[in-house]
């Protein structure tokens, strides 16, 4: 490593990677030098490369761009083609304008893509978003651009036949997105416009003395009457059932008694002071309410006005409460549409723009407003041979290192593109480190995937540009990105994948029957027992997937599901492992009351990222009436959306739901203990990796010993659970005593058991008598 360091400071552009060649040189070098295996050789092979030329060779001469009557003719053609086919708001001068500008950098791109302004993705959103171009008119762009492509090559060349392929799909690409955006746009918009005119007639409805008083009983809206304390009078026959709480519980009580969330229950008590201090109306949107026994929310917007012509104390006020569950949903899905990722659930391109916007808007001369854009070569190679389910989550794995490799050093993290991720810095004691911050994401994004029987690499490009003035846009911040991400060394690896593990064959065909196997109900549940180390009694056991094969026998399938969901294999299992483990909790709580056990679910990492798996467990409390103290998740990091830039409103709402959460493989996929307190878990565990090292006397098991110390005292200061799994042996029980652990589970606590197995075990715990068990079919 001396010799690559001096040979390093020896080639000129190291610190700043900027030159295209570098990643070629270094690797031309160090090649040369790992080839000579002895010390000699080596210094030798160093004292030649030394002795060459160290300059950089000199750059290409720019490529020649068409000229004007070319580009004008091309300019012609296209903007006859779109007026045949869509009716275009723009001014007709301004529209051949616009075009023009993309004729010329689209010939730029097919030339020196390191030159151009715009790319085609970019020129094809416009086309779709900004001049709202039908679809029609982008296959007359094709037909123009296509030829267009080929002229350019067999005039000036300069373009491979791949770069041409490229300037057509990206500006499908770049058109699909654009498009897709418009119509969020419009929905948006259509949205607003609906809750406008409901906002504006519930006004009405409450400033009217003689309306609120006519439809008060018949009326499907909630209505209320509050005086001047903001407290309940009387209440319609509707808002009851909004509530799901009789009279008696409603009136007396003030109306924000019934918002569960803090924050909004101030906003509505504030509202209820403004109105009768004021004498005016007061609205607020999308406010939570409790029902009571059901765990389903329900959103109301809220209309208040003070009815007193004179003063506040001869008064009351008219309460109108609408239920807006429906467009509170479908505010969610366009904002989850609009702004995030599908794939990731990253930021998405646009909420990037507004980010930066904002950002922007509020910077100083002096502030500092920056990108660092990664660039991963070789996934479109990857999806091509190995199918899009395997690209996509190898796309889902990677944005995931890269939210961990920045962590809170950045402001946002966004999917800029495809195969391009964006990190917004603010910090200027970041933007002063950013060789250290591009090297941590280099050496993350680098490391080889593990993907069923695939190992996948890519290659990351990082470029990074910094604000030079206030006036800069995010568009123009953006470009600048896009062209240093072109600038940045190329890769001399590009993406590749390599089937390794001569033993998957097993797996493979297993996995291909897994389905059918889901469909025969050839699987069941076991139950693997979860106890306190000082006394051996069962708290809680984790749910395993069982499967009773026709040929094999009975065996654990547990690792084929993790190896399913990491290769993107959608069983729907999860909704019938929650539905069996929460009626079986039901009828263990039914038997064995407080020695019930809880059951712990594994939640695969697709549905961390949304609120399906929310739906889901909301659903499942509903049917089987479990009790949600009886149940919890356990989540990895790769499933867990804790990371800067990337929402956990949906953690929220399971803890909401009284289920609580924990947090596998801590201290070992899992590192981002600054995070832990953002999202409320119940407690952690300590993978078998760390627990195995424990017991011994050897200096690597009191390393272990040492680190798993030292995360069990970050878990007890932070009021956390701790399950050591993986226990063996009597020593590693000694030492989980010893260090604090609250609970074990592995081989020597015990196998995975049938419920009945279970039951049997809490029942001579020498706790309270047992009723007889009906074990969960």
């Amino acid at each position: 490593m001396d010799l690559i360091g001096r040979l390093l400071g020896r080639i000129p552009g190291t610190k700043a990677h900027a030159h295209r060649r570098l990643d070629v040189h270094l690797a031309v070098y160090t090649a040369r030098i790992r080839e000579a295996k002895e010390q000699a050789r080596r210094e030798r092979v160093l004292e030649a490369i030394l002795a060459q030329d160290d300059a950089p060779p000199p750059p290409a001469p720019a490529a020649p761009i068409p000229g004007t009557e070319y580009l004008d003719r091309t300019t012609d053609a296209w903007l006859a083609a779109i007026l045949r086919s869509s009716f275009v708001a723009t001014d007709r001068t301004l529209l051949r304008t616009r075009l023009a500008d993309f004729t010329r950098e689209l010939a730029r791109w097919l030339l020196d893509p390191v030159s151009a302004r715009l790319s085609p993705e970019l020129i094809g959103r416009q086309l779709a978003h900004d001049l709202e171009l039908s679809t029609p008119a982008l296959r007359h762009t094709l037909e123009v651009l296509a030829p267009f492509a080929e002229q350019v090559h067999e005039e000036f060349g300069g373009s491979a036949p791949e770069q041409r392929a490229r300037l057509l799909g990206g500006l499908a690409e770049g058109f699909t997105d654009g498009a897709r955006r418009r119509i969020l746009d419009e929905q948006k918009e259509l949205s607003v416009a609906l809750d406008r005119a409901r906002r504006t007639e519930h006004e009405k409805l409450a400033a009217s003395e003689a309306r609120f008083e006519q439809q008060f009983a018949d009326s499907q809206l909630g209505m209320c009457l509050l005086d001047a304390d903001g407290v309940i009078t009387k209440a319609n026959p509707a808002l009851r059932l909004l509530l799901g709480r009789p009279e008696d519980l409603i009136v007396g009580q003030p109306l924000w008694a019934f918002v569960p969330e803090d924050a909004q229950a101030r906003e509505v008590e504030q509202a209820c002071h403004d109105a009768a201090a004021h004498l005016h109306t007061t609205v607020l949107d999308e406010i939570e309410v409790s029902r009571r026994d059901d765990p389903v929310p329900r959103w109301v917007s809220v209309t208040v006005r003070w009815m007193s012509k004179h003063d506040r104390d001869t008064g009351h006020a008219h309460v109108v409460l609408a239920d807006v569950t429906t467009s509170h949903q479908r505010h969610l899905r366009l904002d989850q549409v609009g702004s995030r990722d599908d794939t990731t659930d990253l930021p998405n391109r646009q909420c990037l723009e507004r980010r930066l916007d904002d950002v922007l808007d509020g910077a100083g001369p002096t502030d500092t407003v920056g990108l660092c854009v990664v660039g991963l070569d070789g996934l479109d190679k990857i999806s091509e041979e190995l199918g899009s389910e395997v690209g996509e989550n190898l796309v889902r794995l990677l944005a995931a290192r890269l939210r961990g490799a920045v962590g809170g050093a950045v402001d946002m993290v966004a999917r800029h593109d495809s195969a391009t991720f964006c990190a917004v810095v603010t910090d200027p004691a970041v933007w002063n480190r950013m060789d250290e911050l591009v090297a941590h994401v280099d050496s993350w994004l680098g490391e080889t995937v593990h993907m069923g029987k695939y190992d996948l690499a890519v290659k990351p490009r990082i470029g990074i540009v910094r604000a030079s003035h206030s006036s800069v846009t995010s568009g123009q911040l953006l470009r600048s990105a896009e062209q240093a991400l072109r600038q940045s060394a190329e890769p001399v690896h590009r993406g590749v994948f390599v089937a390794t593990r001569s033993d998957e064959g097993r797996h493979n065909q297993l996995l291909a029957e897994l389905p059918a196997a889901v469909r025969g109900r050839q699987l069941e549940l076991a139950y693997a027992p979860i106890t306190d180390p000082g006394t051996g009694r069962v708290m809680g056991v984790e749910a395993s997937v069982q499967w009773r094969h026709p040929t094999r026998g009975l065996f654990s399938a547990d690792h084929l599901l993790v190896l399913a969901d990491e290769i993107g294999l959608d069983l729907a299992l999860t909704s019938w492992i929650l539905n069996h483990s929460a009626e079986q909790s039901r009828k263990w709580a039914q038997s064995l009351g407080s020695t019930a056990p809880y059951i712990v679910v594994n939640v695969p990492r697709c549905l961390v990222h949304g609120d399906q798996l929310v739906e889901d467990v909301r659903q499942v409390l509903l049917t089987t009436r479990a009790q949600p103290e009886h149940l919890r998740l356990a989540l990895n990091q790769t499933g867990t959306p804790m990371p800067h830039g990337v929402r956990a409103e949906h953690l929220m709402k399971l803890s909401a739901l009284g289920i609580s959460l924990r947090l596998n493989d801590f201290g070992s996929s899992f590192q981002r203990f600054d995070l832990l307190p953002q999202v409320t878990f119940e407690g952690i565990a300590i993978p078998p990796g760390l627990t195995s090292g424990l017991g011994g006397d050897s200096p690597g098991h009191k390393c272990s010993r040492d680190i798993t110390t030292a995360l069990i005292s970050m878990a007890k200061a932070l009021k956390l659970n701790v399950t050591l799994q993986g226990v063996s042996t009597d020593e590693q029980v000694q030492a989980a005593q010893t260090m604090g652990a609250t609970l074990i589970q592995g081989p020597l606590v015990g196998p995975p058991e049938s419920a009945q197995d279970v039951w049997r075990r809490v029942r001579s715990n020498g706790q309270q008598p047992a009723k007889p068990l009906v074990e969960a079919s």
